[in-house]
């Protein structure tokens, strides 16, 4: 399905604090903002404002999500996004558009399809070509915040695909 541009398309994350893996078949619910700012003062690196639930786009991941908008101004994609522990969201493609991450606090992993997995920790970063398949998320044992980054256009949408194989996931650390 392709889904046509919005405030939060590119941006894919959630949160949990039930079992840190979850079918994405199983329902969850979110933490207050408040509980996921403590869980985030535990692990490394700047705790960033967390924002609102991701309602919108939880069928995409495995957990809750929250977005908090960098910009006020609509043509400035650029939103930090907060994971829970286990929180990943479905491969997916950014058309017309790469996808910069910048990790800011916690740790989490991105993939492109056909590679391994990598790290994304504290000050690091990675630009995702446009039309790459790929996901993006928490590791299974930690919170993980991310600086989201996207160009604005008519003709950049985010197509979401499906789910990944948790196999390699539920061995990260």
């Amino acid at each position: 399905m392709k889904l046509k541009k919005s405030i939060i398309p590119f941006l894919i994350l959630s949160s949990t604090v039930m079992s840190p893996v979850q079918s994405q078949e199983e329902t969850y619910s979110y933490l207050s903002v408040k509980e996921v700012e403590q869980e985030l003062s535990k692990v490394e690196g700047a705790v960033f404002p967390v924002g609102v639930e991701n309602k919108s786009n939880e069928k995409y991941f495995t957990a809750p999500s929250y977005l908090a908008p960098v910009s006020t101004d609509p043509s400035v994609h650029m939103f930090v996004v907060t994971f829970a522990p286990g929180s990943i969201n479905n491969w997916h493609v950014h058309h017309n558009s790469c996808q910069v991450l910048i990790g800011f606090s916690g740790h989490g992993y991105y993939q492109i399809w056909g590679e391994d997995i990598k790290e994304l920790k504290p000050g690091s970063s990675v630009t995702i070509p446009a039309e790459t398949k790929h996901w993006h998320g928490a590791s299974p044992n930690s919170y993980f915040q991310h600086l989201a980054y996207m160009n604005s256009g008519d003709n950049v949408s985010t197509e979401w695909l499906e789910k990944v194989d948790m196999t390699d996931y539920k061995n990260l650390k």
